[in-house]
């Protein structure tokens, strides 16, 4: 995903379990958590990552084959929602536009 991520110059962060990890963390996570910026042209490379990593909504009470076939235009997805979680190629994936910090909300 960060190959990915990079090759279509994504301005985000890694956030999350993972980030915890590489800190030295031992706290098990099964997915991976991505800050990415909330204006257009980004949205638009994020977009364009995920239909290479081929991904679809993870939709809760949905199998993997019904969301997969779900009719989704991502870009729109991430524009409209702050926070939203894909299946990929390279595993699962929740990216969000923004989060609360202790001192107020991140962008």
């Amino acid at each position: 995903m960060v190959e990915v991520f990079d090759r279509h110059r994504v301005e985000y962060l890694i956030v999350g379990g993972p980030a915890t990890r590489a800190y030295g963390a031992t706290r098990p996570t099964k997915d991976s958590d991505a800050l990415v910026r909330a204006e257009t042209d980004n949205l638009a490379r994020v977009a364009a990552a995920l239909r290479e990593l081929h991904a679809y909504l993870r939709v809760s009470g949905l199998s993997d084959e019904e969301s997969s076939s779900l009719p989704v235009h991502i870009e729109t997805v991430l524009r409209q929602l702050q926070f939203t979680n894909w299946r990929t190629d390279a595993g699962d994936l929740d990216v969000m536009k923004s989060m609360a910090g202790p001192n107020g909300l991140l962008r």
